[in-house]
């Protein structure tokens, strides 16, 4: 099975297509719910690698297919400005569920 990445950041797609992970990059011209229905049609394609903000403003979209579909497994995957912006979600939760700060 075959990786495809769908990204709004030209970094992002450069990165994975070094890597031999084939994508799309998102622009104005095209739009995310004829490229995500494209990918998820195709058999071959296993994992779907998504960027955050193009989930957030599609994710009644994306979430019906993760509830309806096995495959391709839809996996959330940060570039370069959401990786340096994010923080430590583990310890915020280790934080919240017991109130010790990590």
């Amino acid at each position: 099975m075959k990786s495809y990445v769908i990204t709004d950041n030209v970094s992002t797609l450069v990165g994975m297509q070094l890597a031999g992970v084939k994508g799309e990059l998102i622009s104005q011209t095209n739009s995310f719910a004829t490229i995500f229905d494209k990918v998820t049609k195709d058999k071959e394609i296993g994992i779907l690698m998504i960027a955050p903000n193009l989930i957030e403003q599609n994710q009644e979209k994306v979430d019906e297919f993760r509830f309806n579909q096995a495959v391709p497994l839809i996996v959330e995957i940060s570039g370069p400005d959401e990786y340096a912006n994010n923080r430590n979600k583990i310890a915020e939760t280790i934080q919240k569920a017991v109130n010790i700060s990590v």
